[in-house]
């Protein structure tokens, strides 16, 4: 997607110095955003204008009337202020939606000054505590003051179920999404939900992800669910467990089931599928368990079996 922007700087995601972070996230890894060395203001500016410049990205742009930037993190926590303002900038002079997104638990001032003190802590800074709770600030006032009507703020809901983020190491609860959406939604700006179809080690991923998309659509009220096919990424936890054959992708086959029975649960919503490279990812290391034109059938009649019975139709 040419309209999927990566900001290009030295920061990652706060949640990673916490033991890592999410278990099947490798978002810090990537080389593509992530700078070895510091990158200055200018020059994170420079990168996004090159990006926003280059014919093919463009004309994609303007097509979808709408920029993806794909942060590594927490919008308002990894992007600084200058960059995100330049970004609004871009936005309004053209006329888009700027979808990017957040940890919900932003919200919770608390678990934000928190999270930031270990990160801090882990940068070696002796003052850590004072440079969280400055931070803290900062981040609770650009969330109070920057929110407009063509962002949508997008959040890893992932699986609704709190034993299960716990298992993923999310560090956040459902009450934590359900605040984060109304806070979002009563400063004028619109919620997505990113659904992760078959987290490693979540068990009955199907059944988990359709009622992770309806918990969204009706409890969250988002404006777009983001069903995210869960690979294995090299540099996350759950890599290893896919070289063991501990844990395996859902199918492609069932994947698109999904999709396909959320759409016609919520027609007036919008309801999309991202990263389709599982077709490549799966069975590498663990034997496929859908591979025949008579598997991929039973597989779809069971999703509609477990989609029947999760939104009572």
């Amino acid at each position: 997607m040419s309209f999927k922007y990566y900001p290009y700087s030295e920061h990652i995601c706060h949640h990673v110095y916490n033991k890592g972070g999410c278990t099947f996230c490798a978002f810090h890894t990537m080389k593509n955003c992530v700078s070895p060395i510091p990158v200055s203001i200018s020059e994170q500016i420079s990168h996004f204008d090159e990006f926003v410049n280059k014919k093919e990205n463009r004309e994609d742009i303007f097509k979808k009337k709408k920029i993806l930037v794909e942060t590594n993190g927490s919008w308002f926590v990894e992007v600084p202020k200058e960059v995100r303002d330049h970004i609004y900038r871009f936005v309004e002079l053209h006329n888009l939606e700027l979808h990017t997104q957040c940890r919900a638990t932003l919200m919770n001032k608390t678990k934000t000054q928190k999270a930031l003190e270990i990160m801090f802590r882990a940068q070696h800074k002796s003052d850590y505590k004072e440079l969280a709770k400055m931070r803290a600030e900062e981040i609770f006032f650009a969330m109070d003051t920057e929110f407009k009507p063509y962002i949508v703020m997008f959040t890893g809901l992932e699986v609704a179920n709190n034993d299960d983020l716990k298992i993923i190491h999310k560090e956040c609860t459902l009450n934590d999404f359900i605040r984060f959406s109304k806070f979002v939604r009563s400063h004028g700006a619109r919620v997505g939900a990113n659904v992760l179809i078959g987290p490693p080690l979540v068990e009955d991923p199907v059944r988990k992800a359709l009622e992770t998309a309806q918990f969204a659509l009706d409890t969250l009220e988002v404006y777009e669910v983001a069903f995210c096919a869960c690979i294995p990424r090299l540099g996350a936890k759950s890599h290893n467990l896919w070289l063991k054959g501990i844990w395996n992708p859902v199918s492609p086959t069932e994947c698109s089931e999904i999709l396909r029975t959320t759409r016609k649960k919520y027609p007036e919503r919008v309801v999309s599928l991202y990263s389709p490279r599982i077709h490549f990812f799966h069975g590498k290391y663990a034997k496929p368990n859908i591979k025949t034109e008579g598997q991929k059938i039973r597989a779809r009649r069971a999703v509609r079996k477990i989609a029947r019975e999760v939104f009572s139709v």
